[in-house]
């Protein structure tokens, strides 16, 4: 983007857009302005850095689950939800089986043409231990769950957009009125069903957000939480760094306090930690402090620019909600190759409607500790219907972490390693090759000029010569290493 923003004010227009095309051959001046007219979304007459990644993402080859929800941000898609409405709008059953033509044939009322991307989206959902299985809509929203906010906040963020377009508008219509202060979770549960949401997902909602359940919902809590829910292009790679690294997030600051007890280190209120205190910790775990301070901001929706190590996690897990079953898909793999072989032979239908007891009794008879069973139903049941199958789970767990989730073999683990160290170190050898052949020819070039001088003299000369050449061959040899490689 710099390199095509010539006069560095950061933006793209047709000029600078098309000089690259035409200097490049890359396109004609016709083809070069309709795909600038495509990446102005805006249409103000420049491509933003946004636009210009937006772009980038919407062309990008879906790998997982991780770039289809990437697909659909660069599309426009402000929640999830919004897949599971097109395809039910065309007449699918979210609940049906799906085969891989079926299912791509929905993928592609979602902007997904691509016969590998359904593959793989395909691949991704379904039950990989059994070759003839199948997936359904439902099943990719379960995945799709597992890479990105809660679902129903996202929704409810939505719709807090359209209707005010404030945080202090927000807070006004959903919080306590002219009382201030906080409002209760019955009173909120009434607000959010005449916004539209149905009851069993305004009591989960408040569940979500009453996150220290305290039977109240305060300012800071409601405006945080939609704040994380929003879809956002440029974090979606940083919320699955945080995914990636929530448990070393933990250990890190429970070591920096060890001096605390869990207790004192989740409601020590005094404690309070400035933004640059926090990404001084966090720089250990390779986050900027760029990314550290844009999840400060998040969490931190009254501006006190300072928050407990409380209220930050309360954030993180906000921002990034699978963590609550990272436990349990870590369970799974410690003793199984799959995550669907845990359910395997559990006795009970992949596709029957489990509620939160149910779920609770199957993750005791499958010996999975949990720490709340509850919290990780109500992350588990995207759709916020009050019911989840055992297909949706399988789903979900398999795409905690993207990418694929079969554990390597330690055969594999080396072939793969000595293959990448081949192709590392393949230029540094065709370097070297190249350079012993110029020596060696470069030498044998100037070997017979030396021994016809040579023929003509005495023996004490010859003697004399033969030193002279043994020298000048090891004098040229270093010459040319030397030249070599101070070029490389």
């Amino acid at each position: 983007f710099r390199v095509l923003d010539l006069n560095v004010n950061q933006k793209i227009g047709p000029q600078e857009w098309g000089a690259m095309f035409r200097g490049s051959g890359l396109a004609t001046f016709r083809e070069a302005r309709m795909s600038f007219e495509l990446l102005d979304l805006n249409r103000d007459g420049s491509v933003t850095l946004a636009e210009f990644q937006a772009a980038l993402e919407g062309v990008a080859e879906i790998a997982g689950i991780d770039g289809l929800r990437k697909r659909l941000v660069s599309f426009g898609y402000t929640k999830s939800l919004q897949v599971l409405e097109i395809i039910e709008a065309s007449g699918v059953d979210p609940s049906k089986l799906l085969s891989l033509e079926e299912f791509g044939a929905a993928l592609c009322r979602i902007h997904v043409v691509e016969p590998n991307e359904h593959q793989a989206i395909f691949d991704n959902v379904r039950d990989r231990g059994d070759p003839t299985s199948k997936a359904s809509v439902n099943d990719l929203m379960a995945a799709l769950g597992s890479v990105g906010p809660w679902m129903l906040l996202e929704d409810l963020a939505e719709r807090c957009h359209q209707k005010w377009d404030s945080a202090d508008a927000t807070w006004a219509g959903l919080g306590p009125g002219a009382d201030g202060g906080s409002i209760t979770l019955q009173a909120f549960e009434r607000k959010l069903e005449k916004l539209g949401l149905k009851h069993i997902a305004a009591q989960k909602a408040s569940r979500i957000l009453d996150v220290d359940a305290g039977g109240e919902l305060s300012r800071s809590e409601l405006l945080s939480a939609l704040a994380l829910s929003r879809p956002t292009l440029h974090m979606e790679d940083f919320r699955r760094k945080v995914q990636q690294r929530y448990r070393s997030i933990e250990a890190i600051f429970r070591e920096s306090f060890e001096h605390m007890e869990n207790e004192e280190l989740n409601n020590d209120d005094d404690m309070r930690l400035s933004c640059d205190e926090f990404a001084e910790i966090l720089e250990a775990l390779d986050f900027s402090r760029r990314e550290t301070s844009y999840l400060f901001w998040l969490a931190d929706a009254n501006g006190t620019k300072r928050l407990t190590l409380y209220e930050f996690f309360r954030g993180v897990k906000l921002f990034v909600p699978s963590c609550m079953v990272e436990a349990l898909r870590l369970q799974g793999l410690a003793r199984h190759a799959r995550i669907s072989d845990l359910f395997r032979h559990c006795g009970i239908s992949w596709e029957k409607r489990l509620g939160p007891k149910a779920f609770a009794q199957l993750l005791q008879k499958l010996d999975i500790k949990c720490e709340d069973p509850h919290d990780a139903f109500d992350f588990l049941d995207v759709r916020s219907c009050g019911s989840i199958s055992i297909r949706e789970v399988v789903a979900t767990l398999q795409n905690v972490m993207p990418g694929t989730k079969e554990r390597s073999t330690l055969w594999e683990c080396d072939r793969r390693a000595e293959k990448d160290v081949k192709n590392y170190l393949a230029p540094l050898h065709q370097t070297v090759t190249a350079l012993k052949t110029t020596m060696k020819q470069d030498i044998e070039e100037d070997t017979p000029s030396l021994l016809e001088r040579s023929s003509v003299c005495s023996r004490t000369e010859r003697r004399r010569s033969s030193n002279r050449l043994a020298f000048n061959k090891t004098d040229l040899g270093f010459y040319l290493a030397q030249e070599t490689f101070q070029r490389i």
